[in-house]
């Protein structure tokens, strides 16, 4: 378990150094989707009274920040533009016959990856920067799509049902797309994010089986990790994840849709390179269920960040 984690995804939203603000003692500012009270919520430890939180209804589920201080923010339909320096929307896109959202991804060049849940499987539908759809794919034999991301080769990502599954879109193919590898969970279900490592490994955030692992490219498991919880609590499902410039991970623990369901369990954990919890984060009359987490600690807010984007 040791060799876990041990290359830096240092770009985008993985940065994040660990702010000490006492002796033996970690914070960190956290940008999040709360999930279950339906709201963007911004956490600053070492700094408190410029917490915030901004209201984006229900039905959200993944968070980017594209520079200029703006997030895009999933939604069934499509996903939503907000300014968080202004704390306000400023557009929403619902492109024509695409529904069943659950991942958007900008890229750098302004298109827009739609990750969505089809009677067909997963389909993946790319916008061009003016948000009309240039092309499609349909990947049969994956359900459940949760979070999608980009790898540094031009594939994506997709947390399913099963685990997770590397794909690219492939003209040549009749659904429009290729799968290229597929790694499953070894217990439980409906992965809820992966990352691809320099190395080839995958991340993934397991679910329901509330572990956080790293395969190898042939599925083969290096590392498992699960967050003993005290007094009753108890992990439920891990989702969303950050990985830090420490090579640390913070992960978040949702508990449920009601607003108290926090109460049932941590909210964010991190795990050291070994799989050791070296901090955790649990205030439930502050927040709801977490489905997403974002480090911020040293991320520059006006600059485009992308966290499948690894390496240097």
């Amino acid at each position: 378990m040791a060799n876990c984690v041990k290359v830096l995804l240092t770009a985008g939203l993985a940065l994040g150094a660990i702010v000490p603000a006492g002796a033996g003692e970690i914070t960190h500012r956290m940008l999040m989707v709360d999930e279950s009270r339906h709201v963007l919520r911004y956490v600053d430890q070492a700094a408190p009274a410029g917490n915030w939180e901004l209201p984006i209804g229900q039905g959200f589920h993944d968070v980017q920040l594209i520079g200029d201080s703006q997030a895009i923010v999933s939604s069934s339909w499509g996903y939503s533009v907000y300014d968080l320096a202004a704390r306000k929307l400023v557009r929403q896109v619902k492109p024509q016959g695409v529904s069943s959202v659950y991942s958007a991804r900008r890229q750098a060049d302004g298109r827009v990856l739609l990750g969505t849940n089809q009677k067909a499987g997963v389909v993946v539908y790319e916008l061009d920067a003016n948000d009309a759809v240039v092309r499609q794919a349909t990947f049969t034999g994956i359900t459940a799509l949760r979070a999608m991301r980009l790898t540094s080769d031009g594939h994506f990502m997709l947390a399913e049902n099963d685990g997770a599954t590397e794909a690219a879109f492939d003209a040549s193919a009749k659904t429009g797309g290729k799968i290229i590898r597929r790694v499953k969970l070894p217990t439980s279900r409906n992965a809820f994010m992966a990352l691809k490592k320099p190395d080839g490994n995958y991340l993934v955030s397991g679910g329901f089986a509330a572990t956080f692992y790293e395969f190898r490219p042939d599925g083969s498991v290096v590392s498992q990790w699960q967050a003993q919880m005290p007094g009753g609590l108890q992990g439920h499902f891990y989702a969303g994840f950050s990985v830090l410039s420490s090579g640390h991970v913070v992960v978040a623990n949702w508990t449920g849709h009601r607003a108290q369901d926090s109460k049932k369990g941590w909210q964010a954990i991190e795990f050291d390179g070994a799989g050791k919890v070296v901090w955790k984060w649990h205030d439930s009359e502050l927040a709801g269920s977490l489905n997403s987490v974002i480090v911020v600690d040293d991320v520059d807010w006006t600059k485009f960040q992308d966290d499948g984007k690894q390496g240097k």
